[in-house]
């Protein structure tokens, strides 16, 4: 692959207060050949008006598009669609990158022995004055949860457990990967991305890790894991239910991990101010499903992938 044009597409919904930012990331990247595409998914403040001045600036390298809301994964599923570039990189609007950031990922990519890159990121937890706390740096380990496997793990293996590829803007993928898997889920208005990598990596698609923080996130008080739990713990059951009984297949000893997992999100439910009681039912049941099942078939079986 030889100097491929990369689109950033980032979503946005009623931040336009964010807008100047994330141009501004964008143009200080390193890396030339690129575009960028903002898909507003229904904005009802002044987002086209702003980015509209930004695309006087740049008339060739930034496009828009506005659609009816319709939740973040159909607006990066339409800015795929339009993208040109052969790498697609995702940047959500209050996210920023490092200024080499896109020329690691294409870098990471340009051999064609990886479809998809990820990086290390930094986390800043922002309090309702606007100021940072709380810096961590998330790194990408494969092998982290290794003695639930007593094996070699796999990025699907891994993925099995839980996201630790985190968020959208720390990954990028060449459009054909993303086309071929269907792009993000768009019936889960939560967790899509971490069920879009699942998909990568079980298709195949081989991950390329920059373990350096080239993005930087700013978790607010108000952010949408916060805001919307009960739909988080939704949408991640509907994974969960998806996922465990091709993971327990693969290996039985993670019978034990869903039920654990399971019983974990009925805790949450059951400690929520306005619990999803058909959801905490179903949770416990599947708990103890998958328990069972450890009982009786729990150890790691010969042969086992």
């Amino acid at each position: 692959m030889s100097s491929p044009k990369v689109s950033i597409v980032t979503p946005t919904y009623n931040r336009c207060q964010y807008i100047g930012g994330l141009v501004r990331t964008v143009f200080a990247q390193t890396y030339p050949d690129f575009e960028l595409i903002i898909v507003d998914d229904g904005s009802q403040d002044d987002t086209r008006a702003v980015v509209e001045k930004h695309i006087h600036e740049h008339p060739d390298r930034i496009r828009y598009y506005y659609q009816e809301n319709q939740g973040s994964a159909a607006a990066r599923n339409r800015g795929i669609r339009e993208a040109k570039g052969e790498i697609i990189a995702f940047l959500d609007s209050d996210d920023e990158w490092s200024p080499e950031f896109v020329t690691r990922v294409v870098n990471a990519l340009a051999d064609g022995s990886c479809q998809w890159a990820v990086t290390a990121a930094c986390k800043v937890t922002v309090d309702a004055d606007g100021n940072e706390h709380d810096e961590v740096i998330e790194t990408v380990n494969i092998q982290r949860h290794r003695e639930l496997f007593n094996r070699e793990l796999s990025v699907y293996d891994s993925l099995i457990v839980g996201n630790y590829l985190g968020g959208a803007s720390r990954v990028a993928a060449t459009r054909e990967a993303l086309l071929n898997v269907g792009g993000f889920r768009e019936d889960l208005r939560l967790s899509q991305d971490y069920e879009l990598w699942l998909r990568l990596a079980k298709n195949g698609y081989q991950l390329a890790i920059i373990n350096e923080p080239l993005v930087l996130y700013r978790k607010t008080l108000d952010s949408v894991t916060k805001t919307r739990y009960m739909e988080a713990l939704r949408c991640g059951y509907k994974i969960m239910i998806e996922y465990a009984p091709d993971a327990v297949r693969r290996d039985p000893a993670l019978n034990a991990l869903y039920a654990r997992k399971f019983w974990d999100y009925a805790r949450e439910i059951h400690h929520h101010p306005n619990p999803d009681r058909q959801l905490f039912i179903q949770c416990l049941m599947r708990s103890l499903w998958y328990k069972v099942r450890h009982t009786l078939f729990g150890k790691r079986q010969p042969g086992s992938q």
